[in-house]
């Protein structure tokens, strides 16, 4: 849950620098496409989602933030939008998502997603009988040493990583 408020001066993540600079991109995103006044807001989150676990709590916060800042100046704003805007906190957040988890925080359900490149996304709502998932356990085994960012910096352009992603691909 994401409250968000007017207030005089800026007041959210002071303590989290990355947070505050994607809500900022994704501010900036809306206040430069929509062509609005900056409005000074106090942000409060809060969240089941455990943090770095590779759980989507920042496509999650992006979406959630995105969606308070169309509402706060009043603009309609239907899935797309949405997306666009928060895709500019998961670039804070991630350096260059694939915008998966983002696509599923945004439009729900099951999602078929394909990054072409930065400017083409396929996004697709599959229908899927909801008993599919009726023994569906998640296990939190804690956080990674290393955050999603640096696992895919890490393996860009490594060969084998190439073709493993490829494999899996053609698996899935």
């Amino acid at each position: 849950v994401v409250v968000l408020k007017r207030t005089t001066k800026d007041n959210f993540f002071k303590d989290d620098k990355i947070a505050r600079e994607a809500v900022i991109s994704i501010r900036s995103y809306i206040k430069e496409k929509y062509k609005v006044k900056n409005i000074p807001v106090w942000i409060d989150v809060t969240s089941t989602i455990p943090v770095g676990r590779g759980l989507g709590s920042s496509a999650s916060l992006s979406a959630a933030i995105s969606q308070a800042f169309f509402s706060l100046y009043r603009i309609n704003a239907g899935p797309d939008e949405v997306f666009n805007a928060a895709y500019a906190g998961e670039k804070i957040f991630h350096g260059n998502p694939s915008g998966g988890d983002l696509a599923v925080c945004v439009y729900g359900g099951v999602i078929w997603f394909r990054k072409e490149t930065e400017n083409i996304k396929l996004i697709k709502k599959i229908k899927v009988d909801p008993s599919t998932f009726k023994n569906v356990l998640l296990v939190d085994s804690g956080k990674p040493v290393e955050s999603t960012h640096e696992m895919v910096v890490d393996i860009v352009g490594k060969k084998e990583v190439g073709k493993f992603l490829i494999d899996q691909e053609k698996l899935t």
